[in-house]
């Protein structure tokens, strides 16, 4: 059974920031104020990769691993990539795809992002998926249609255990600004509706998107909402623990 099912779920991607030190002390924090998570919250780390091991061995089981970037193949002369077997020897439970940094700085298509979660899933994993919009698609009201092209064909991949669906717009993502509630559950029902259509029932959906303590009740207080993917706002610990308490404020 996997650990966020039932559970309100906060993902922290650190992106590429921290250091040996700061992963080492990052993770005694959150384990020293261990009493102070609420129950019912699930904490999903994402360092960069050469932290995992030194994070994983400071959180002691308080908070769950995960990677932001896996390989597309499973193995092979593929020089600096890390394979998704790879982050399950190390402690992972969960691997980022999809992000909207992947697909436009690197370029990664929808059909690499499918293959990476096949990896991440064969390995044993849980894929968080990221799918979201850009301003341009926004502005000329093609949401709908984006939402659809990236997640149309997952269900080409059969059954995807503990698949996790993060909504992130796009401009939305280190800029400040935000969507209304009713954009974000307008993106939630679409996504529902996409997944349903394909026979994937009971996705867990993620807000991600300038989420930070001030904001982040707002976010969790929408039923549509099972948790919040948190960029630069995480990799304050103190935040990323201010952002989880808000679970204890909502009825």
């Amino acid at each position: 059974m996997w650990p966020h099912l039932g559970r309100k779920i906060f993902v922290a991607n650190w992106k590429m920031n921290g250091s040996l030190a700061f992963a080492e002390a990052y993770g005694t924090f959150l384990y020293e104020q261990r009493a102070t998570i609420p129950q019912g919250a699930c904490a999903i780390v994402c360092p960069p990769a050469p932290y995992l091991k030194a994070f994983c061995d400071a959180i002691q089981g308080v908070a769950f691993l995960g990677i932001q970037n896996i390989a597309a193949a499973s193995k092979g002369a593929f020089t600096g990539e890390i394979s998704a077997n790879m982050a399950k020897d190390i402690g992972c439970c969960y691997g980022l795809v999809g992000h909207s940094e992947r697909r436009h700085l690197y370029r990664e298509s929808d059909a690499v992002v499918l293959e990476k979660m096949r990896r991440i899933t064969e390995a044993g994993l849980a894929p968080i998926l990221c799918v979201g919009e850009t301003e341009e698609q926004r502005e000329g009201g093609r949401m709908e249609e984006a939402l659809y092209q990236q997640l149309c064909h997952v269900s080409s991949l059969g059954c995807i255990p503990g698949l996790i669906v993060a909504y992130e717009p796009v401009w939305a993502i280190g800029t400040g600004k935000t969507p209304t509630r009713a954009n974000i559950q307008k993106a939630c029902r679409v996504i529902h509706d996409i997944l349903e259509a394909q026979e994937m029932h009971d996705v867990p959906f993620l807000y991600g998107g300038s989420v930070t303590a001030a904001n982040a009740q707002d976010f969790l207080s929408l039923k549509e909402v099972q948790g919040v993917l948190v960029g630069g706002a995480s990799v304050k610990a103190d935040e990323f623990l201010a952002i989880i308490q808000h679970l204890d404020k909502i009825s």
